[in-house]
C-alpha cells in the first residue's frame, strides 16, 4: 500500500464529546442521519434507539420485535430508516421511531443483507434477493440464486452488487429492474 498516512494524528486536546453506559447496545453499526446517531439495542424489548448526534441524549426509542433486535440499518430514498431484525425488515419514521411498515419472510432465519437507493431496497436472504418498495414493503421483483445473498451496494442507476455463495465467495451484478443476473465474478 503507497497511501500509508504517516502523520501522527492528533497529540492535543483531544476530548470525549459524550458517551453512553448502556449495556444493551447491539453489535449493530450505527447510522448517523439529521444530526442524530441511530443504533439497535438488545434492552426489553428489542428495538432501535435515536440520539442527538451532539449531546447523545435519548430522541426516541422503537421496539421492533420480541425475538430478535437490529442487526442492520440503512436510510431509504424517504430519509426514512430500513432495519433488520432476524427475519423481518421495518421501515420507521427518522424524525419519531414510528414503524411505517414491516416485511417478514417466512422460513428465513436471518436477513442476511440490505441495501437501498430511492424508493427501492435489496434484501438479501438465505436463497434469494428480494426488491421491496420502500413506501409500502411491497415485493417488487425476487432473484433467486440458491446460496445466501448478501446485497452490499448500489453500483449505478441500473445494478446493484451483492456478495453471495456459501462456498464459492462469489460476486453477482442483478438489474435493478428486474433481478435479472447481468454478471457474476
Amino acid at each position: 500500500n503507497t497511501a500509508a498516512i504517516t502523520a501522527a494524528g492528533p497529540t492535543t486536546d483531544v476530548r470525549i464529546g459524550w458517551q453512553r453506559q448502556r449495556r444493551s447496545f447491539t453489535r449493530t453499526t450505527p447510522l448517523i442521519a439529521g444530526g442524530r446517531l441511530f443504533t439497535g439495542t438488545v434492552a426489553e424489548p428489542h428495538g432501535l434507539i435515536a440520539l442527538d448526534a451532539r449531546t447523545g441524549r435519548t430522541q426516541w426509542e422503537s421496539a421492533l420485535d420480541d425475538m430478535d433486535w437490529a442487526d442492520q440499518l440503512t436510510l431509504v430514498g424517504s430519509g426514512d430508516i430500513a432495519v433488520v431484525a432476524g427475519s423481518q425488515v421495518f421501515v420507521l419514521d427518522r424524525e419519531s421511531g414510528t414503524i411505517h411498515w414491516t416485511t417478514e419472510f417466512p422460513n428465513v432465519r436471518r436477513v442476511t443483507g440490505l441495501a437501498a437507493d430511492g424508493d427501492e431496497m435489496y434484501v438479501g436472504t438465505s436463497e434469494q434477493v428480494v426488491a421491496l418498495d420502500t413506501t409500502d414493503g411491497d415485493t417488487v421483483w425476487k432473484s433467486p440464486l440458491g446460496e445466501p445473498t448478501y446485497p452490499a451496494a448500489v453500483l449505478d442507476e441500473s445494478l446493484i452488487l451483492c456478495a453471495y455463495g456459501r462456498r464459492t465467495g462469489a460476486l453477482v451484478s442483478l438489474r435493478k429492474a428486474n433481478g435479472e443476473v447481468e454478471w457474476t465474478v
